[in-house]
């Protein structure tokens, strides 16, 4: 019955979605945050969850203030307090874009009703990929060692100086603090995700302190401090939520209850940053919806790829291939030599920066899931690939019991739930490659090894 109301209001958003007004209309766009509201609930509801405190859940919250608050609330409040809403967009977008974010919403949920929730007894005669425990150190200590390369190549202090110096959200430059940046991250995800694996088979109903790697421990924390502190919340997010995600599925489910109790702590240490960020910056009041700043400001995004759409067209794919590309080294510089495409138009995020300063320089603007679909495949991509999105993350969190490929996946993604609505909808891809290539090739040489 659930999957039948969900396909229900999956096409009534598609209708709503194609009936959006051309012109500025409030009350449109909160006909569209309602309705999404209301679908979450209605989910939570039909979906009788154990753990609240999953891919789905934090991945709403994220949305609801990326794709709605500003469209719905702030434009009638205080349209201009972030310097994004200060630079150059076209008011009338704002209801196209609460309805494409409903049908976005829609589908996810509606990709997620596929999935039946499933309770797994798993025995020693179960077909899991391995049932071993795979070494962790190496990961960590690879983790520490490009950690120190980037801190050495200047990446740290560059980062420190944004942060601390404040402005818009710096593009990659490319340079080689880059590479190492991208690599330390990939092997301590790898390093946590194997670590709870190796937690499941010592005892699957409690966790043995005395099992858990202290290499990874001082890894861990080294990190997590070196980029709080300067006021980065990305990796420190996304080590959160990928030790709290992963440790609340097998061993501590949260309640509804203790979930909001999640989020508004959440908030709040987001708050704190900003307000010590904004301190140190022009000392600006700050206010609780600040808090939530990083998420309100890309809905600039949607309303930017909506005018680009209009004036341009759709890129049919190409503003996808760089983040689709990244899992393969040098494959992108190939891509763009054999078919004479420009890396500009290759990424959502760089798309945006160029429609609204002429040019990607020093500072992007970024962009959101819903911008980046859009781009490349129009109303159709949305429809379509976010169904497939709600389906998959469900149907792998279900099967991390039986699969290395699906706990590597859950792992990582889970990891992204709060960004990966302000990214492009493949963000993800390059650390999911990585860490399950970096996984099975431990496994190999340990199976050699006792070969």
């Amino acid at each position: 019955m659930g999957r039948i109301y969900f396909f229900f209001m999956f096409m009534l958003s598609l209708l709503i979605c194609a009936l959006a007004p051309n012109k500025y209309n409030h009350n449109y766009s909160i006909i569209c945050v309602s309705i999404s509201i209301i679908n979450i609930i209605i989910y939570l509801i039909i979906k009788k969850k154990k753990n609240y405190f999953d891919f789905d859940n934090l991945f709403f919250v994220a949305y609801i203030f990326i794709m709605f608050y500003y469209t719905a609330y702030m434009y009638e409040t205080d349209p201009y307090r972030y310097v994004f809403y200060q630079l150059y967009f076209d008011k009338n977008t704002l209801p196209f874009s609460a309805g494409l974010a409903l049908l976005g919403l829609s589908g996810y949920i509606f990709g997620a009703m596929l999935v039946k929730n499933r309770t797994i007894n798993i025995t020693q005669n179960s077909k899991q990929t391995i049932d071993k425990t795979i070494a962790t150190t190496p990961f960590y200590i690879l983790s520490i060692i490009f950690l120190i390369l980037y801190v050495v190549s200047g990446g740290y202090e560059k980062i420190m100086k944004e942060y601390i110096g404040g402005g818009l959200e710096s593009v990659e430059d490319g340079g080689l603090s880059q590479y190492f940046f991208v690599f330390f991250p990939a092997f301590l995800l790898s390093g946590i995700i194997v670590e709870f694996h190796n937690l499941r088979i010592y005892n699957r109903n409690k966790i043995k302190l005395s099992a858990i790697n202290k290499v990874g421990i001082f890894t861990t924390i080294t990190i997590f401090l070196m980029f709080i502190l300067i006021g980065s919340r990305t990796i420190p997010l996304q080590i959160a939520l990928a030790i709290i995600g992963l440790y609340t599925k097998y061993y501590k489910p949260v309640t509804l209850s203790k979930f909001v109790g999640f989020v508004c702590a959440g908030f709040l240490l987001f708050a704190l940053v900003g307000f010590l960020r904004s301190q140190s910056n022009d000392g600006r009041e700050f206010k609780p919806e600040d808090a939530a700043m990083d998420f309100i400001i890309n809905n600039r995004n949607s309303y930017v790829a909506i005018d680009y759409v209009n004036d341009n067209g759709l890129s049919y794919g190409e503003s996808m291939l760089s983040p689709i590309l990244a899992p393969f080294p040098f494959s992108q510089s190939l891509v763009v030599n054999l078919f004479h495409l420009n890396p500009d138009d290759m990424r959502s995020a760089l798309i945006t920066t160029k429609a609204t300063f002429g040019e990607v320089g020093t500072w992007g603007l970024g962009t959101n899931i819903i911008a980046d679909v859009y781009i490349a495949f129009g109303v159709l991509g949305v429809f379509i690939m976010f169904p497939l999105l709600g389906y998959y993350v469900n149907y792998h969190r279900e099967n991390t019991d039986n699969s290395i490929l699906s706990l590597v996946f859950y792992g990582v993604i889970i990891s992204y739930a709060v960004y990966l609505p302000r990214a492009e909808y493949f963000y993800f891809l390059r650390y999911f490659i990585w860490c399950y290539i970096f996984i099975v090739t431990s496994i190999k040489i340990k199976k050699s090894k006792n070969a």
